[in-house]
């Protein structure tokens, strides 16, 4: 009887895993975000021997690259299902190895089957916010849940804080900068964490595996390049041109803001099966917040503000009430994992109510997401919706060009340089308005447009706010020596040097 309840959790564990698993690979193929395409061309790119910040641009951190550039490899590039399956198999992986190791550092039978409960309950809705895409905002999901479930059981009293927590909190802590640079603020968990006589331990830990990625950009030549990039232009060129900014307020001040109305609207908008989801989630991380206050333990409410901040640190990205909201995503962890932790802690006062409120949240998620879940039971059908025409705009680029030359993709398209198998021409893979403002990196486009103008380029969307051609102003004679030959829906076109029309043949013609 004994070894059955300690099996029992790990049976539902593994159970988990299963059903987590496999909805996320049948999501495999479902949407798309200009973020994850950034992602497959980088692995591209790095498949053949290209250094992210040398040889391409990024102002994004780079864990998420190189962790999906580990799986390049696999990738076919013939069949390229196959290869976005494995680019987003690649994530589904990190997933379970995060989940792995969290299971199997607790040791309370309803830590455990909390943890499983919560598995499950994320496979439901974990797609409707972008949480099956290979974004940023998806590692530093998997990341700052990792440290929550870590936490949470002992701000509960049903697990105590050990070495071996403490080494996995800055696993995860170190992933979450790697992959959001604000995520900074989760460095000092480790150290609350662990008792004072371990903290110089720990410190040097932190301190040495967040060093090892600066000594390999260093020895490889990408220091200075990441510095500039990933600090220097992300914090001070690129907050100026924020896409999202609504007023004329600073950073914080807005972030406030939102943030504000931003909690106004959980806690008051239920009129539908999402905003009953979210509402009901968050104020279940109230009631956890209460639990940590009454506590009275300064330490452990750090570590819960701290990881509460990391989940809001881009304010201005959430939208509540809103599926397919990418910024939301990390909150919902931890707040849906707030409520699955105190209905298991008190379900002997609150009897078969524990069973409808565990049930709300799974009951409305699924009734959100049971769509989607229907429309990936057809093969290929998401594939079809969601890439193939990106594959033949690939395709077409590919026709008119040689394996050895390098198109130009304008402005942001950029998962057509895997689809064309082709890569760009110079060092930007796409092209923004922060990127315009650097004269350096302006200097360095238009010399290379001028010297060596790519055989073909495919136009995407000109559009940026309410100007429809806001991008032609930018590179206004770019296609003085191109005739178009290519036009759909998705696109304003594929243009080819006149020089090279002889290229041009069935079914393409010049327009």
């Amino acid at each position: 009887m004994k070894l059955l309840r300690n099996i029992f959790p790990t049976i539902i564990f593994i159970f988990s895993l299963f059903i987590f698993s496999s909805i996320l690979f049948l999501q495999r193929a479902f949407m798309t975000n200009f973020d994850e395409y950034d992602h497959i061309a980088a692995g591209y790119l790095m498949s053949l021997g290209k250094k992210i910040y040398l040889d391409f641009f990024s102002h994004h951190f780079p864990f998420p690259y190189y962790w999906t550039s580990f799986f390049t490899p696999f990738w076919n590039n013939e069949l390229f299902s196959r290869s976005i399956t494995i680019f987003r198999g690649s994530l589904i992986l990190f997933y379970l190895i995060s989940f792995l190791i969290v299971f199997f550092l607790l040791k309370n039978i309803k830590s455990k089957i909390s943890f499983s409960l919560w598995i499950a309950l994320l496979s439901l809705f974990i797609s409707l916010y972008h949480g099956n895409l290979i974004l940023s905002e998806s590692f530093s999901a998997i990341a700052i849940f990792s440290l929550f479930w870590i936490v949470a059981p002992i701000v509960l009293g049903w697990e105590e804080s050990d070495f071996r927590k403490t080494i996995a909190s800055v696993f995860f802590a170190s992933i979450g900068f790697w992959t959001q640079p604000l995520l900074l603020i989760l460095f000092p968990i480790p150290l609350l964490l662990s008792p004072r006589n371990n903290r110089v331990k720990i410190s040097l830990a932190l301190l040495l595996l967040n060093l090892f990625p600066i000594l390999l950009f260093f020895l490889s030549g990408q220091l200075v390049h990441f510095i500039e990039q990933g600090f220097w232009f992300n914090f001070k060129v690129y907050p100026k041109y924020f896409i999202e900014e609504r007023e004329s307020n600073s950073k914080i001040f807005q972030s406030l803001i939102c943030f504000i109305n931003n909690e106004k609207y959980f806690l008051s908008s239920f009129g539908n099966y999402v905003e009953q989801f979210q509402f009901i989630l968050h104020l279940f991380f109230l009631f956890f917040i209460g639990f940590v206050l009454k506590k009275k333990k300064l330490n452990l409410l750090i570590i819960v503000f701290l990881i509460f901040l990391s989940t809001r640190v881009r304010e201005i990205k959430i939208f509540p009430g809103q599926i397919f909201n990418f910024g939301i995503f990390p909150f919902l962890t931890i707040a849906s994992s707030s409520l699955i932790l105190l209905t298991i802690n008190y379900y002997k006062k609150l009897k078969i109510f524990s069973f409808f409120i565990l049930a709300a949240p799974f009951m409305l998620s699924f009734q959100t997401v049971n769509p989607i879940i229907e429309q990936s039971l057809k093969p290929g059908y998401n594939y079809h919706v969601f890439w193939s025409y990106r594959q033949d705009n690939g395709k077409i680029l590919q026709d008119l060009s040689f394996p050895n030359e390098k198109i130009l993709v304008y402005p942001h398209d950029v998962d057509l340089y895997f689809f064309a198998q082709r890569q760009p021409p110079d060092r930007f893979l796409y092209w923004f308005p922060w990127i315009d403002s650097v004269n350096k990196y302006r200097e360095e486009r238009l010399d290379v447009l001028v010297k060596n103008p790519p055989p073909v380029i495919f136009i995407g969307s000109l559009a940026f706010k309410n100007d429809p051609r806001f991008y032609e102003m930018f590179f206004p004679n770019l296609l003085n020596d191109y005739l178009l030959i290519y036009k759909n829906n998705q696109a304003t076109g594929v243009y080819i040097r006149k020089d090279l029309l002889e290229r041009v043949k069935p079914p393409y013609q010049v327009k």
